[in-house]
């Protein structure tokens, strides 16, 4: 990871980052398919809240979103992240990891009834699209809170895309593996 990266990162952020890291690492052998990594994220998000379901779902965010790539609802039972499902899975994990932060910081922003609108919308029971764009023109409000997020999504992006794995990937043996992060290998670079 660069270091650059990590300038106006906090220890809350870093401490974040470095549990997903430890949990995902002990659950799936990297690098992994990236829904499996992703998942796997949600899963130890989950356990690190008392088991609080996060269900990840990709949905087309609609043009007017205003450039919304994620989401995250805060329902009664369990939480949503959306992904616009167009993105590369490099840039997936960016927006996973802002949404993951809004999660952990519990920055719940007052969407009205439009959090249990989306829930049903994304069961197939309304229009995705009217709800998300609703959504998304109440969300823009809070700055401080994005940017944190923000910083957080880039944080796992430069940390954890080499987890990624693209076609003809070959999977690191666990030793490798632990020798590789002990060094602070970030895997294979270009040619």
């Amino acid at each position: 990871m660069s270091w650059g990266a990590l300038r106006g990162v906090g220890r809350d952020q870093r401490k974040l980052m470095a549990d997903l890291s430890t949990a995902v690492s002990r659950r799936i052998d990297i690098p992994a398919d990236p829904p499996l990594v992703f998942q796997a994220l949600c899963l130890a998000m989950s356990e690190r809240r008392s088991g609080r379901p996060i269900v990840l779902v990709e949905r087309a965010f609609p043009e007017e979103a205003s450039g919304t790539t994620g989401l995250w609802l805060d329902t009664k039972e369990q939480d949503i992240i959306v992904l616009e499902e167009s993105l590369e899975p490099d840039h997936k994990l960016v927006v996973l990891g802002h949404e993951l932060w809004h999660v952990e910081a519990g920055h719940r922003h007052d969407l009205g009834g439009a959090a249990v609108a989306a829930r049903a919308a994304l069961a197939g029971h309304q229009d995705w699209p009217e709800i998300a764009r609703t959504i998304a023109a109440r969300s823009h409000s809070h700055q401080a809170d994005e940017v944190d997020a923000e910083r957080f999504g880039i944080l796992m992006g430069s940390s954890m895309g080499r987890w990624l794995a693209t076609p003809g990937t070959r999977r690191l043996d666990d030793v490798a593996r632990r020798i590789g992060e002990s060094l602070g290998y970030s895997g294979p670079q270009g040619n």
